[in-house]
């Protein structure tokens, strides 16, 4: 027998995705090889968001219960 179960999700949906609007503005430009926009997407998720003015600007852009989680 299958049974739905339902997750409660504690994070806002809207904080991902003011996160994706700002990654989709900063990331915004062309590129001919997919494995050069992936590896951008990376850097910018795991090296750019460390810089302490783009800190500043997703606080604003998202809100301050928005938090840099380090992996």
């Amino acid at each position: 027998m299958w049974a739905a179960r339902i997750i409660f999700i504690p994070l806002s949906i809207n904080l991902t995705e003011r996160l994706w609007k700002y990654s989709k503005n900063a990331l915004q430009a062309y590129y001919e090889k997919k494995g050069k926009f992936k590896s951008k997407i990376k850097e910018f998720f795991e090296e750019d968001v460390k810089d302490k003015l783009i800190k500043l600007e997703l606080k604003t852009f998202i809100g301050t219960a928005f938090q840099i989680i380090s992996g």
